[in-house]
């Protein structure tokens, strides 16, 4: 089955702090190498007093790595820094093949990567790592860029048995990753509707440039989601720029199941925030994903249409309105959460869905100040989650780059001891935290690449806001 991840926009924001794309900054990374090391060289680097890293070393390590870009390619030349437990420093530079091999390392060590890319804001580092054999995304990574193609896809929709205010979608997919859909609309007293999908698509460098074959799928629904019209068709492959009218389509009435009563579980959120809650209809084959149902409220009881291999997914949002700029539009204030399902069974009668605040901030607070002699950045703890910090220099525009922990504190020397230093004046600050089992796992090889579709129950949380380095 075809499937979509619900929030792959939210996991990391890299650029999008500052409100503009991030310049070059000059590199401050400690030990910077003066030479060109060999494909897999590691050169150790002499401690320079406390880097920060977690006391407590235990029996020494070796680091085998590897560094791959979005669509999971090693990413040769990547430069890595290692911290270890004993504060020594260690560089690296990714082979060809993406690996790279550090010796001798006490943990938890922490550990940076800087981009390829050469954009700064992208740089990302990992506090308090016991895994041997990390593997790391390098985002800023050059991806050669798929073909982007689209095509348009024409029907007329009829309505036998359908009572009036009854909504319609018409949504496309392919397997190459391609999808389209039809504005939701809603027909009252019509006996048919003309709808135009345009399916766009991708292919690799070199590879044909048609879609594969296009599934079509036609939904109707009465205004209170208990009764459904279904059809599916397949249009075949379409061509680039190329029109295919598939003529007059008549979705068939489907059984329901339900009732199915969803509960959101959102105490820790304060009532001012507004709440969002939306089901999702995942189609077997090549279908598409379908945006069955949404409403403002915690709770929803509703009916999903008996489509064989179908599965559904709930997702639920909580935010304030952002508080922006009013002569830059860059943010000030942001805060909101989201927590999604695992693909479940059309039969779940009941799902229950917990989202969360999130932790507030002790140091420093919203529109607040940080001295540059203080210990750090500090937030509540939140166990079992990994928290990741974004920081933005609003002076010269530059992301400073993303820092993850399990811990409630980034230490302003450790950050140094990465090369990462807050220089006086505005910043932006993002505390992103996820329910994660550990630090170690999100850096498992094992696990899933990163544009994995893989529907996966999610939960987040995000608060950003601007504050003041002094000395």
């Amino acid at each position: 089955m075809r499937t979509f991840t619900l929030f792959g926009a939210v996991a990391f924001f890299v650029v999008g702090c500052s409100g503009a794309e991030p310049r070059a900054a000059d590199a401050q990374d400690a030990g910077t190498l003066d030479r060109a090391p060999g494909p897999d060289e590691v050169l150790p680097v002499e401690a320079s007093g406390d880097a920060g890293a977690v006391p407590a070393p235990r029996e020494s390590i070796n680091i085998d790595g590897t560094v791959i870009d979005y669509v999971g390619q090693p990413v040769a030349g990547a430069r890595l820094l290692v911290v270890d437990a004993r504060g020594t420093k260690t560089e690296a530079l990714a082979g060809a093949s993406g690996a790279f091999h550090v010796t001798n390392v006490s943990p938890p060590y922490d550990l940076k990567l800087s981009s390829v890319g050469g954009r700064e804001g992208l740089d990302r580092a990992f506090l308090g790592l016991m895994r041997g054999n990390p593997r790391v995304v390098d985002y800023g990574a050059t991806v050669t860029p798929p073909a982007r193609f689209k095509a348009s896809v024409s029907l007329s929709v009829s309505f036998p048995g359908c009572p009036q205010n009854c909504s319609l979608q018409v949504w496309t997919g392919s397997a190459n990753g391609g999808y389209g859909r039809s504005p939701l609309s809603f027909v009252s007293a019509a006996t048919s509707a003309a709808v135009t999908v345009e399916h766009e698509w991708s292919t690799p460098p070199g590879a044909p440039t048609g879609s594969g074959n296009v599934g079509l799928d036609v939904l109707v629904a009465n205004q209170a989601y208990t009764s459904f019209w279904y059809a599916h068709l397949d249009t075949g492959t379409l061509q680039p720029n190329g029109t295919l009218n598939m003529g007059s389509v008549t979705p068939q009435p489907v059984g329901t199941f339900g009732p199915t009563t969803i509960i959101t579980h959102d105490a820790t959120i304060p009532s001012e925030w507004r709440k969002d809650l939306q089901v999702f209809l995942f189609l077997p084959g090549v279908g598409a994903p379908m945006y069955l149902q949404r409403v403002n409220a915690s709770t929803l009881v509703t009916f999903l249409p008996n489509i064989p291999g179908a599965t559904f997914s709930v997702g639920a949002w909580r935010s304030l309105p952002d508080v922006r700029d009013p002569v830059t539009g860059a943010p000030l204030l942001s805060r909101r959460s989201n927590a999604s399902t695992d693909a479940m069974p059309l039969s779940a009668a009941t799902v229950p869905l917990t989202i969360e605040k999130g932790p507030e901030p002790l140091r420093p607070t919203p529109s607040g100040t940080l001295s540059r002699g203080s210990s750090g950045i500090a937030w509540q703890p939140a166990p079992g989650r990994l928290a990741t910090i974004s920081l933005v220099d609003r002076v010269e525009n530059v992301n400073i780059g993303m820092i993850t922990t399990s811990g409630s504190e980034l230490r302003l020397d450790r950050l140094a001891g990465l090369g990462m230093t807050l220089r006086e004046g505005r910043h932006y600050l993002s505390l992103q935290t996820s329910r994660a089992p550990s630090l170690d796992d999100t850096l498992d090889p094992a696990g899933p690449l990163p544009n994995s579709t893989a529907i996966k129950a999610f939960d987040w949380t995000e608060l950003g806001f601007t504050f003041d380095v002094t000395p």
